[in-house]
């Protein structure tokens, strides 16, 4: 995948928004916040897809599926475990209840998380 050209797709929106808070509607902000915390995570920029888009998607819709994965696994990759548990946990709590499917990957992701902390022997990894 071409994750520069996609971050360059998803800052041109950015750039057309301005400061129209409403541009493009709830749903479209939100899967632009998605698309760009999954371009930080796949670059290595685990920090900005945590503390930017990542938050601000999951403040805007934790219900919305999907919205805590790439948070979650840019928290793991960063060396904190028990952030990302926590980030999982949430996402089997809250996001997309009336959904199988997506009430099945988050808990994968979460059962996955968790084995990984008890490999390592650690609670707090």
């Amino acid at each position: 995948a071409d994750w520069e050209a996609a971050m360059e797709l998803y800052m041109s929106i950015v750039r057309d928004m301005g400061d129209d808070h409403t541009y493009g509607g709830p749903k479209l902000q939100l899967k632009l916040w998605m698309g760009m915390t999954r371009v930080f995570f796949e670059t290595g920029e685990y920090e900005r897809a945590i503390c930017g888009p990542g938050s601000m998607g999951i403040a805007m819709n934790r219900h919305y599926p999907g919205v805590h994965k790439y948070v979650a696994l840019s928290e793991k990759a960063s060396g904190d475990l028990t952030a990302a548990i926590r980030t999982a946990s949430r996402a089997v709590l809250y996001e997309a209840p009336w959904d199988p499917d997506n009430k099945a990957e988050n808990h994968a992701l979460l059962n996955d998380l968790i084995a990984q902390r008890n490999e390592s022997g650690s609670v707090t990894a």
